[in-house]
């Protein structure tokens, strides 16, 4: 029987306790019957890594199997203590060569705790992947994104410009991954972001999205701002899947949208050339503050295109931004297409028992359209 065991380290960095496995070995146990007292069983042991073969071990008797302690990975003290960025680099060059991704991550976070310590070893690092590729470049990209000091404008700059001109694509998705870490962004690098968003290529502009998405989270303060870039870029790429993507970051944050975004929301609604798109700003407009223009917005639609789902889409955010408010508005489009009458008598018998919360009346009410459910907008119309 072959057992893998993973020798593992606890240590305290920083204040908090730290485990992480530092080596692994497979011993082969023989199985064997109990056996008398001045008898011993051997097993035999093979270490796997750099570290020194361990010598056999005697297992003392008894009924039943005893697996020996594993011999754990050598020169981790000696690595902790002296290494430096070149030195970490090497070992998780061999932890991934090894396959050993406990201890890629260990030594990530160490990286991560280099360049805390000191600012300049975070651009070394950079300058050092710049010759990575795969899972190092990966990880490497991933040490500066945990840093503390990824937030400087020395680092940002850079990741801004590997993701901008670098040659290997690979190198702009990781600049752009790193990236998500920030805090905030100024508006110039919100503008180089936004210039990225844009890009031709799905990759690069995929990214760039989910880097403002996340930025976006980190400062709510300026969502307005972030808004913005993003609606910038759904309103000129010609990729549908990357303009839903744009608009999907802002996607019911529990800020409410100002006069600005609402008009250029209600615009993408209205015209966007592709269906899911129109979706999935009609969404997000449901959380405008001025709820009686996304009523009105929703009631265009719903006039301006006949898609039976789409139309569905239009009711349901109606309740979502008004409430019982919306009843009127729901009214005269169930007139309009009287598939939807049922709908609108179920959400009026709703709001007059008493309920006023939305989530409640999404729950109490009767699940119609199954139809149109999300596949059907996975193709832009």
């Amino acid at each position: 029987m072959k057992i893998r065991f993973h020798c593992w380290l606890l240590s305290t960095i920083g204040g908090l306790s730290t485990l992480a496995v530092i080596g692994s070995a497979v011993f082969s146990v023989a199985q064997y019957e109990p056996l008398s007292s001045n008898l011993t069983q051997e097993t035999e042991v093979t270490q796997l890594g750099d570290g020194p073969t361990s010598p056999e071990t005697v297992i003392p008797p008894g009924p039943e199997p005893f697996f020996p302690a594993p011999t754990c990975w050598v020169g981790l003290d000696r690595l902790d203590k002296q290494g430096n960025l070149e030195v970490f680099r090497a070992a998780i060059h061999q932890a991934l060569a090894s396959d050993d991704f406990l201890l890629t991550a260990y030594l990530r976070e160490r990286m991560a705790e280099l360049a805390n310590a000191n600012p300049k070893v975070a651009l070394d690092v950079m300058t050092s992947a710049e010759s990575a590729q795969g899972d190092e470049l990966m990880s490497l990209s991933e040490a500066i994104k945990r840093s503390k000091v990824v937030n400087t404008p020395e680092v940002v700059d850079q990741l801004l410009t590997k993701a901008e001109r670098h040659e290997d694509l690979n190198h702009r998705l990781a600049a752009l991954q790193a990236l998500k870490a920030q805090t905030s962004l100024t508006p110039a690098q919100l503008d180089r972001l936004t210039a990225l968003g844009k890009a031709e290529n799905r990759e690069v502009s995929s990214q760039a999205i989910l880097a403002l998405g996340h930025v976006l989270r980190n400062d709510v303060g300026r969502v307005e701002e972030y808004t913005g870039r993003l609606l910038d870029i759904a309103e000129t790429q010609t990729n549908p899947e990357v303009a839903d993507l744009a608009l999907s970051m802002r996607v019911p944050l529990g800020v409410p949208l100002e006069a600005g975004s609402v008009q250029r929301l209600t615009d993408l609604l209205l015209h966007h050339p592709y269906k899911y798109a129109r979706q999935k700003a009609g969404l997000v407009l449901t959380e405008a503050r001025d709820t009686n223009a996304a009523l009105k917005a929703f009631q265009q639609a719903f006039r301006q295109y006949d898609s039976y789902c789409f139309r569905w889409d239009m009711i349901r955010f109606s309740v979502t931004v008004a409430g019982a408010e919306a009843l009127p508005s729901i009214k005269e489009l169930a007139e309009l297409d009287p598939r939807f009458q049922v709908d609108y008598l179920e959400y009026k018998e709703l709001y007059g028992s008493g309920m006023a919360d939305y989530v409640q009346v999404f729950w109490e009410k009767k699940t119609r359209h199954d139809e149109c459910s999300v596949d059907e907008w996975a193709q832009p119309q």
